[in-house]
């Protein structure tokens, strides 16, 4: 499969309305021992607890790249809500990034999901010691290694969420220039569906 990456952007408080955002799947993170942020609780709260409640079940405690999928009823925005564990704020690197989005891409492709849309808050990447241009290139290395394992020659949509400030540092991102690194999670296998 290959990738085409796309940015959308959205007024300074998008994450408020992401509940209102057409995709085929909506991605959202959740950290070990934090409550869900603005986004995932929107979400929640418009399906009547769907997510909580699916996280319960299956035991979700948002380790690095363990996923909850929701598939929602027609008239909801979204197909399917995926809920990406990132793990511990203290573990959170380069590599925990690229688990994730390998973890929520795979998930994508096993829904049937053809768009993957990612939201992406800024203050808090940082917050996490990755910026946005960093983000981004780490996004497109690990979606195009899941992706490259599939041999359909469809294509898959990778959506970004932002605010207008985010969009030309995710734009330099992805045009940084891929490389082979030394880096164990650059090398990794890719995650099999």
């Amino acid at each position: 499969m290959r990738a085409k990456f796309v940015i959308t952007t959205k007024g300074k408080s998008f994450e408020d309305g992401l509940q209102e955002h057409d995709t085929d799947m909506l991605m959202l993170t959740k950290l070990n021992g934090v409550p869900l942020g603005a986004g995932p609780r929107a979400i929640d709260q418009l399906t009547n607890g769907l997510l909580t409640q699916r996280m319960e079940a299956t035991g979700f405690n948002a380790q690095v790249g363990e996923v909850v999928s929701i598939s929602l009823p027609a008239g909801f925005h979204q197909k399917h809500v995926l809920l990406v564990g990132l793990g511990t704020t203290t573990r959170f690197d380069q590599c925990t990034l690229a688990e994730a989005i390998g973890a929520a891409v795979t998930q994508a492709i096993k829904d049937g999901s053809t768009k993957l849309s990612i939201p992406v808050v800024g203050h808090r990447l940082l917050a996490l010691r990755l910026n946005l241009r960093g983000t981004a290139h780490i996004v497109r290395n690990a979606a195009e290694r899941v992706l490259a394992a599939h041999p359909s020659t469809a294509r898959f949509d990778i959506e970004f969420i932002c605010g207008p400030q985010a969009k030309r540092h995710l734009e330099k991102g992805l045009s940084i220039p891929r490389r082979q690194r030394k880096d164990p999670c650059c090398l990794s296998e890719p995650v099999s569906a």
